[in-house]
C-alpha cells in the first residue's frame, strides 16, 4: 500500500518539539506520521518524564506510551535554561518551520524563548504552545492534566451513570483531542503561510481544556435557550431508547446503537420484536421504555457473544462488541487496514514493536511509520554536528557542560 517513490504530505516540514509528557508530543506525532521532520528536544538530565511513567501492568521496562508517541522523531537533549542552550535553540528555530511546546505560558519567556525574539530569529517561523487554559484568562497560569481538562471541560459531567459520580475516560482524552485540534491547527498556519501568500508565521495559542469544551457538543447550546443542563445517562441515551451497551451470556459485552428508521427496523429484526408495537415505533418505545430495557437484557443474556455477533451482522442491524485491547491486537479487520504496524525495536528487544497504524488513509502519499522512538540523545551528532555545524568536540564541550 505504501508507495516510497512519493513524497508525503508533510514531507519537507521541520517542526521543533520541545513538548513533555503527552499533548506536545501527540501534536507533533501526529504530523511526524506524515513525513515532518521532528526533533524532540528533552533535558539532559531527566528526559521526558513520560519515558519512565511505567504504571501499566507487565511494562517492565520504561514506558510503552512513551514509544508510540515518539515514533518517527529525531531525539536531542537541551538544557533550555542555560544561557548557551538558548543560543543552540534559537539555531534549531532559525531553521525551523514549526515550533511547539507545553508548558505554562510564562515559562518559555522566562527562560528566553519569547514570541518576539522567536519571530526576530525566523520570521516565517509558526509557534504552537499549547497550555492548561491558554495564554489569557484569569486561569492562565494554572497547571492543568487530561482528565482535569475532562472535568473542567465538561466532559466528565456527561460521562457515569445518571445516579453514579462523574467518570473520566480510560486514557489521556484530554490530551489526546488537544493534540488533534493543535496539529489542525498547524497544518492549517502551514496553508495559510505557503499558499494563502500570508508569508509570515504566526502563535498559535490554545488551552487543554478548549478542545473537551469544544466538543461536548450541545450542553452550552442546550443551556442557553433553554436552561437546561445536559445531564448522563450511563449506557443509554436520553433522547432515544434504541441506544445501550448489554452483557451477554458469557460475559461480555455489546454495544448498539439505532438512529434511522431503517437502522431501528433492523434492530427490531435481529431482536425478534418487529411485530410488537410497544417498541416498534419511537413514540411507543419511548413510553414503554423500562420494558424495552428489561427485555433487551434478557435477550443479550440468553446468547453468547458470538451469536449475537451472527445475528446483527445477518439483520444488518448496527452494533459492535466492546473490544479490549487484546480483541483489537488480533482483530482481522483492523490488521487488514494496516491498523497494526510491526518495526524493530531500537533497543534491541526480544521482538519487534506493534502498536496503531496511520489515520486517515491518503491513497497518493500515505503516511508511514518509519521507526520507534529512539535513546535519550540518541540523534545529538547528526543535529548538532550535521545540521547546526558544530564540531565534534564542541558537542563534547556540551555534553562535558550539561548543555546536551
Amino acid at each position: 500500500m505504501t508507495t516510497e517513490a512519493k513524497p508525503q504530505v508533510l514531507e519537507g516540514i521541520r517542526i521543533i518539539d520541545v513538548g513533555h509528557v503527552l499533548a506536545g508530543p501527540m501534536t507533533s506525532s501526529l504530523l511526524a506520521d506524515f513525513g515532518a521532520d521532528v526533533i524532540h528536544v528533552e533535558s539532559p538530565e531527566t528526559g521526558d518524564f513520560l519515558r519512565e511513567l511505567t504504571g501499566m501492568a507487565g511494562q517492565a521496562r520504561a514506558s510503552r506510551g512513551y514509544d508510540l508517541i515518539n515514533r518517527n522523531k529525531w531525539n536531542i537533549t537541551l538544557n533550555l535554561k542555560a544561557d548557551k542552550g538558548r543560543e543552540l535553540l534559537h539555531k534549531l528555530v532559525a531553521v525551523a518551520d514549526v515550533l511547539t511546546e507545553n508548558f505554562r505560558p510564562y515559562q518559555f519567556p522566562r527562560w528566553g524563548h519569547d514570541w518576539d525574539t522567536l519571530h526576530s530569529i525566523n520570521p516565517k517561523l509558526i509557534y504552537c504552545k499549547l497550555s492548561g487554559y491558554g495564554a489569557t484568562g484569569p486561569r492562565q497560569h494554572r497547571r492543568s492534566y487530561g482528565r482535569i481538562a475532562e472535568a473542567w471541560g465538561g466532559w466528565a459531567y456527561i460521562n457515569g451513570h445518571e445516579d453514579g459520580p462523574a467518570l473520566h475516560s480510560g486514557y489521556s482524552w484530554g490530551d489526546t483531542l488537544d493534540s488533534l485540534w493543535a496539529a489542525t491547527a498547524i497544518i492549517g498556519a502551514l496553508y495559510w503561510r505557503d499558499a494563502q501568500g500570508g508569508g509570515e508565521g504566526m502563535v498559535i495559542d490554545q488551552g487543554l481544556v478548549e478542545p473537551t469544551y469544544r466538543a461536548i457538543e450541545q450542553q452550552i447550546i442546550v443551556y442557553d435557550q433553554t436552561g437546561v443542563i445536559v445531564k448522563r445517562h450511563g449506557t443509554r441515551h436520553e433522547a432515544t431508547p434504541y441506544v445501550d451497551t448489554c452483557q451477554t451470556k458469557d460475559g461480555r459485552y455489546f454495544r448498539l446503537s439505532a438512529w434511522t428508521q431503517e437502522a431501528i427496523g433492523n434492530l427490531l429484526r435481529a431482536l425478534g420484536l418487529s411485530e410488537d408495537s410497544r417498541f416498534n415505533t419511537l413514540e411507543s418505545c419511548m413510553k414503554h421504555r423500562q420494558e424495552w430495557y428489561r427485555t433487551v437484557a434478557d435477550w443479550f443474556q440468553e446468547r453468547t457473544l458470538a451469536e449475537v455477533i451472527e445475528i446483527f451482522e445477518k439483520n444488518e442491524a448496527i452494533g459492535a462488541p466492546v473490544m479490549s485491547g487484546e480483541d483489537l491486537y488480533h482483530d482481522p479487520h483492523l490488521r487488514a487496514r494496516d491498523m497494526v504496524v510491526s518495526v524493530p525495536d531500537p533497543e534491541e528487544g526480544p521482538k519487534p514493536i506493534e502498536f496503531q497504524g496511520i489515520i486517515p488513509k491518503f491513497s497518493e502519499t500515505p503516511g508511514r511509520v518509519r521507526h520507534a522512538c529512539h535513546p535519550l540523545g540518541a540523534h545529538n551528532e547528526e543535529i548538532y554536528c550535521g545540521l547546526l555545524g558544530c564540531s565534534r568536540d564542541e558537542l563534547a564541550d556540551l555534553m562535558a557542560a550539561g548543555i546536551v
